[in-house]
């Protein structure tokens, strides 16, 4: 796969443009790009992703993202994309909905066919829709799909919805959303080994801060360790009964049945279902009989699993 670069440009073949922000890669956007693979098989031509490298809503204010840049340009791969191109949103944000069309999709991406969701905005404050960019487009001699909204379980899928679910820890529910199970990753760091006192060591990471922040508290859990995925209770939080304050938040995995030490060593965990809110124990004590509990509770949702 390809990053377009403002000095590749004006592009010299045809193509089919797919524009919008991607985020997390749901199934909408993949029926997206099944859609406009289909238009780029049919005429011959390649699918380029038009895209921003920061979302819009970054620059009005904090932005909470699904998936890393990263993550995405592997979504988009795996997808079959042929290109991508990372806009400035500074750049592009004043331009009017028939200057994007003319100066950029037409001129500059020399674009055979469109492809964008029915939600589709663009130009100026928002001043153009998915219809009003068919209608700018034909114009111009461009072909315009866009695609109806794709529903998972009578529920438009978004990825606003995604992120919904994500905050109020129903994580099932954002996986069938996404297509995927909802992960994270980072760098195993060094803590109190107070968990190791009680009997359950933890791969401990910081959780990244420009992700969205799944609601505090357990889950079962699966992590990723130099490829190869291991059964976990994650928690998710500030440590309220070891902590006065809260400081930094963290993800706590405890591996089932594992004993490895994982420090400087970086891992993925996906959530797969929450067990409980986070809340403090009055003792060190009383917090092993519980983090006991989350061990069944864990044993019990994984029984019969294969890895």
């Amino acid at each position: 796969m390809r990053i377009i670069e403002d000095k590749d440009l004006p592009m010299q073949g045809k193509s089919v443009i797919i524009i919008g922000n991607f985020d997390g890669m749901h199934k909408g956007h993949r029926s997206l790009m099944q859609e406009a693979k289909h238009v780029g098989n049919e005429y011959g031509i390649p699918v380029v992703v038009w895209t921003f490298r920061k979302h819009p809503a970054d620059f009005l204010g904090e932005h909470k993202y699904i998936s890393s840049l990263e993550e995405k340009l592997s979504f988009l791969e795996k997808e079959g994309v042929n290109g991508v191109y990372f806009a400035d949103f500074e750049k592009y944000r004043n331009f009017d909905g028939d200057e994007f069309v003319k100066n950029v999709l037409t001129s500059r991406f020399n674009a055979k066919c469109v492809v964008c969701g029915f939600n589709f905005t663009y130009g100026k404050n928002k001043s153009g829709n998915a219809e009003t960019l068919r209608e700018s487009l034909a114009e111009n001699g461009v072909e315009c799909v866009i695609l109806s909204p794709v529903y998972v379980d009578g529920e438009v899928v978004s990825s606003s919805s995604v992120k919904k679910y994500i905050t109020e820890g129903n994580v099932e529910k954002a996986e069938k959303l996404l297509g995927r199970r909802y992960s994270f990753s980072g760098v195993v760091i060094r803590g109190k080994a107070n968990g190791r006192k009680i009997g359950f060591p933890t791969a401990n990471i910081e959780m990244p801060l420009w992700q969205v922040t799944p609601k505090l508290g357990v889950y079962v859990s699966l992590c990723n360790v130099d490829g190869k995925e291991y059964k976990g209770v994650s928690n998710i939080g500030f440590r309220p009964t070891v902590e006065e304050e809260k400081k930094v938040l963290l993800c706590e995995t405890y591996l089932l049945n594992q004993n490895m030490d994982l420090y400087g060593k970086e891992i993925t965990v996906s959530l797969l279902s929450m067990i409980r809110e986070e809340r403090k124990f009055q003792d060190f004590d009383e917090l092993a009989s519980q983090l006991k509990k989350d061990e069944n509770s864990a044993e019990r949702f994984f029984d019969g699993w294969h890895i």
